[in-house]
């Protein structure tokens, strides 16, 4: 997992990324900070990520497209825990 601050669809910023992290499989922008805060604090956490593109010059669907897909399986996962 690469953590950044930039969405990867830009050409110039996903070669820099693949060039210094060439073992990344994906990208995560908010969960890194949820981890690092709740492991600071000895809180368990959970970070649950669904990846809505392929970081590719333009993405095939927009995250709206997909929102409720990715309801259906958040509810029935956190059903699951219960």
């Amino acid at each position: 997992m690469v953590t950044t601050d930039s969405f990867f669809g830009k050409k110039k910023i996903r070669e820099n990324i693949v060039k210094n992290f060439p073992d990344g499989l994906a990208s995560d922008m908010e969960g890194s900070s949820v981890a690092q805060v709740a492991h600071h604090f000895k809180v368990p956490y959970t970070v649950l990520r669904v990846i809505s593109d392929e970081a590719t010059d333009g993405a095939g669907f927009t995250f709206d497209e997909i929102g409720d897909e990715v309801g259906k399986i958040l509810i029935n996962y956190f059903e699951s825990l219960s």
